[in-house]
């Protein structure tokens, strides 16, 4: 979950969280009954970069696998659902113990009060981060909390000397795995239709348009519906785009985006609203999806390895730092309005060869950025080697 500083109920959850963790600290030093490594994830939630590498090590691994998360909610909706990793709250003194005698923690965004066992302990902390820092620029302050990480895992060389020489961190602490969770993409082992079955995804639709704007970010006034348009209108285009090509657009609202700013879909019969915070599976939605429109989300990095077709929002940044590569990383159409937008969807669901056409060197030249020579399928394995070098 994302700590609001406005709300006293999650300013409750760090202390008591805290407070068992200081308490947990001492216990660390008995010794553990199984010798089998223990290792816990940590995020807002148990997908992404998270998951691929957890699902992966359960399959290909000795290790314990836990996910812990501060949210009492979400807590107990993982405790109900069928993932096979063992969920752990922060809000449990018996689950604090378990981590308090972990090997590693894996982080993908921050560990909020699991911070403590960084400052105060061995064990040893590991980022995997959620999103390819193409466009959004963070400063070295920003990240000064990895320097006591004992790895940090990127995608590619050029990411690697973003964080070694705009964010300080040692070149022996910066490992370049590639990018755990697009592994199954690359691979190609997503089953369309059982996808489409899951999210009751009907024959009907022949195509699938993902519309997926980032949230606020650094811009509170940010409206994610673009160019000023009113929703309603802006959303009978895109409607009436999707019945003219058999498709369905998926609008996958950001799990962050404020929920004074979230659109409420009237009766339309071609878009669908799914957001992130309730559909947290982002690479199954990619695994299905035929055009992807978004502004400046770094899914259109996620999305990059399969090559699909990919409309831009031309929108303002909404980053405070600018951007840590230029403008030019959007690499497709950059639809300025409404209809160009409409347009270039139009285009490319008719034809999408036309996309790789136009934009191969501009997408071969962000890959290598993006990923450099690690689209393989294999960077789960590149993790899994880096952990077991690191707590053998």
């Amino acid at each position: 979950m994302k700590i609001s500083k406005q709300n006293p109920r999650h300013w409750s959850y760090l202390v008591k969280s805290g407070i068992y963790i200081l308490i947990s600290i001492p216990i660390r030093l008995i010794a553990r009954s199984s010798q089998q490594k223990r290792v816990v994830l940590y995020g807002h939630k148990y997908n992404g970069n998270l998951k691929a590498f957890g699902d992966y090590c359960l399959e290909h691994s000795n290790y314990q696998m836990y996910y812990a998360t501060i949210d009492p909610n979400y807590y107990q909706k993982l405790q109900s659902n069928d993932e096979k990793i063992t969920p752990l709250s922060l809000l449990k003194f018996r689950d604090i113990l378990t981590i308090a005698r972990s090997d590693a923690i894996i982080g993908d965004r921050g560990t909020h009060t699991l911070v403590l066992y960084l400052w105060l302990t061995n064990i040893s902390f590991i980022d995997v981060w959620h999103g390819i820092q193409i466009f959004k620029k963070f400063s070295a302050k920003d990240m000064s909390m990895l320097r006591k990480y004992k790895q940090i895992w990127v995608s590619s060389p050029a990411i690697k000397d973003i964080y070694v020489n705009d964010y300080g961190l040692s070149d022996s602490q910066v490992k370049i795995t590639g990018y755990g969770r697009v592994d199954r993409l690359v691979n190609k082992d997503y089953s369309i239709k059982d996808i489409r079955e899951k999210y009751g995804i009907e024959d009907k639709f022949k195509k699938i348009i993902l519309l997926a704007p980032t949230w606020q970010q650094d811009d509170s006034s940010r409206q994610i519906i673009p160019f000023d348009e009113a929703p309603t209108t802006f959303l009978s285009r895109l409607n009436n785009l999707a019945a003219a090509n058999d498709a369905l657009v998926i609008f996958r609202v950001h799990m962050n985006t404020n929920s004074q700013n979230r659109v409420q879909l009237q009766s339309m019969d071609n878009i669908c609203l799914m957001p992130s915070e309730d559909y947290p599976q982002t690479e199954e939605f990619l695994a299905i999806t035929d055009l992807l429109i978004a502004d400046w989300s770094s899914i259109v990095f996620d999305y990059l390895p399969l090559q699909r077709p990919v409309v831009f929002i031309d929108t303002k940044a909404p980053f405070k730092n600018g951007l840590t590569f230029d403008e030019t990383y959007r690499y497709s159409d950059i639809a300025k309005n409404l209809d160009e937008l409409v347009d270039a969807s139009d285009k490319y669901l008719k034809n999408p060869e036309e996309f790789l056409i136009r934009h191969r060197k501009d997408i071969e030249r962000v890959e290598e950025v993006a990923y450099g020579n690690t689209l393989d399928g294999k960077a789960r394995d590149r993790y899994l080697d880096n952990l077991k070098n690191l707590i053998h």
